[in-house]
């Protein structure tokens, strides 16, 4: 009899035991899961942030100075500068540039030829220009020309060049290193929209 109470406080002891570690098991396997959904977001809290850190934002300015003295005097400089003010390289995928809503021809890299001529100004002497292309990488910080001529004007206060001008837009898109794509639009910052949008 001794035995088979011996026996049977075994089983009991060995099924108490196995319970047990279960238990302790599941508890492990319960913890070792919110660790992972732990470490899973905070990856996602880090790639976040590393987007947030090579993202690029362009932005545009655009320059008028009449020439009072010298061999250009009675012209005109404009100047239209392209800024990458982010913290990234910006890819370009497209520029276009818009006079009174119609989109400027830009085919055999004539572009800012084409702007100035559907705006009617004149240009005197040399100018330089860059027309952007697809996949050109304008890195953070840095500026790029995109067009600077000496235009006829008789107006020291530059209001037909400043009416000619506000008839453009340029709309810039392109992508960030992690291939996130924004457009650029320098009207919008005229107005109260962000001149940036994400559009993917």
């Amino acid at each position: 009899m001794i035995a088979v109470i011996a026996l049977v406080l075994s089983v009991a002891s060995l099924v108490a035991t196995g319970y047990g570690v279960f238990v302790i098991q599941r508890r492990n396997m319960q913890t070792a899961r919110e660790q992972l959904k732990t470490a899973q977001a905070q990856l996602e809290a880090a790639r976040a942030h590393y987007r947030l850190s090579f993202k690029p934002f362009l932005v545009t300015s655009k320059f008028q100075k009449y020439i009072s003295e010298g061999k250009d005097k009675g012209l005109t400089n404009i100047t239209i500068q392209l800024h990458n003010s982010g913290i990234g390289p910006a890819l370009i995928v497209s520029c276009k540039v818009y006079v009174d809503g119609v989109e400027v021809d830009s085919r055999d890299e004539k572009l800012w030829f084409n702007v100035l001529k559907t705006l009617s100004v004149a240009t005197h002497g040399e100018w330089a220009h860059h027309n952007l292309s697809k996949d050109y990488c304008l890195n953070a910080k840095d500026n790029l020309l995109l067009l600077s001529a000496n235009v006829v004007t008789s107006d020291p206060n530059l209001a037909l060049v400043k009416a000619a001008f506000e008839r453009s837009k340029i709309v810039i898109v392109y992508e960030s290193f992690y291939q996130e794509r924004f457009e650029y639009d320098s009207t919008r910052h005229e107005g109260e929209l962000p001149s940036v949008r994400q559009i993917k």
